[in-house]
């Protein structure tokens, strides 16, 4: 019979929550890009985003990885024109739209003639 198997966990934190952990001043130091590359990223790179680190915990509760990454809230349909966005089906995108390009104004009179 199989041995049961215990996992660890993973935490997300910010960067405020992960200067005080000693794990964090020795991340990556054997790499290129240490942990100052992040530290520098997210203090230089604001355009919307949103910077976090997993904590990634063995089965003793003891960090065992950090990983940083981002997050980017970008609306994908911007910029498209009113054609993409009426498959979103979201109006009020529409109406906002109405107006964006000449494209635009060529495939509403493509819909409403006979």
């Amino acid at each position: 019979m199989g041995a049961e198997k215990s996992t660890g966990s993973v935490e997300v934190i910010q960067r405020a929550d992960l200067t005080g952990l000693p794990q964090w001043a020795i991340a990556f130091r054997r790499q290129r890009k240490d942990r100052r590359y992040y530290e520098i990223l997210e203090d230089t790179l604001r355009q919307g985003f949103d910077f976090r680190y997993f904590i990634i915990r063995n089965t003793c509760g003891e960090i065992s990885a950090i990983q940083p990454f981002f997050l980017l809230d970008q609306d994908l349909l911007a910029g498209t024109g009113l054609y993409a966005v009426s498959y979103a089906g979201d109006s009020a995108d529409l109406a906002s739209l109405s107006q964006a390009s000449d494209v635009d104004a060529r495939l509403r009179r493509r819909r409403r003639a006979p």
